[in-house]
């Protein structure tokens, strides 16, 4: 039985969303979101991206969440095919932020280094000696989840507000559905 509402904001804390695997033409998935909401929060549902077939673009699916909080954004999309590997020829700058809800694996913040921003992985190491040249770095792109799998997190922020996107996703639960 699928699950209704498809698409929508259910309460103040929640939002729930379906996403089609980029790769088939059948809807796979039904995202269920809990957070720590505060009463100013914006929550957009992401539309799929105008590149994908006609078919898809319709209100039934999205591409992923974006939460904005005191101009910050956080960005969630679930990742399905493969994860790539990210390194780096200097160290990031990273911050560990241990283990959350949704991971029992470290979670690491890295600062993007060709935009204001920074992405949440996990997997991250100063061990990368599979790598030749071998780099001072390297790290699973994704963000792994026992819960979701694959999510790929993005924080548009400055090294003063990234915090906020810390506390959100520190406080972040999530149900995946099969359909």
């Amino acid at each position: 039985m699928s699950p209704s509402p498809i698409t929508e904001i259910i309460t103040e804390e929640t939002v729930q969303f379906r996403l089609r695997n980029l790769y088939s033409t059948k809807i796979i998935n039904n995202y269920k979101l809990t957070f720590n909401r505060n009463p100013n929060d914006i929550v957009k549902l992401l539309p799929v991206p105008k590149s994908l077939p006609t078919s898809w673009q319709n209100e039934d699916l999205s591409d992923g969440v974006k939460i904005i909080r005191k101009g910050v954004k956080l960005t969630i999309i679930p990742a399905f095919e493969g994860v790539s590997v990210s390194y780096y020829d200097k160290k990031p700058e990273i911050v560990k932020l241990g283990t959350i809800k949704i991971s029992r694996k470290p979670i690491y913040r890295i600062k993007d280094q060709n935009s204001v921003g920074y992405s949440y992985v996990t997997d991250y190491s100063e061990d990368c000696k599979q790598w030749q040249p071998l780099p001072t770095a390297c790290h699973i792109s994704n963000f792994y989840s026992e819960k979701a799998k694959g999510l790929e997190i993005f924080c548009k922020a400055n090294t003063s507000t990234v915090i906020i996107c810390d506390d959100i996703l520190k406080s972040i639960d999530i149900i995946v559905t099969k359909l």
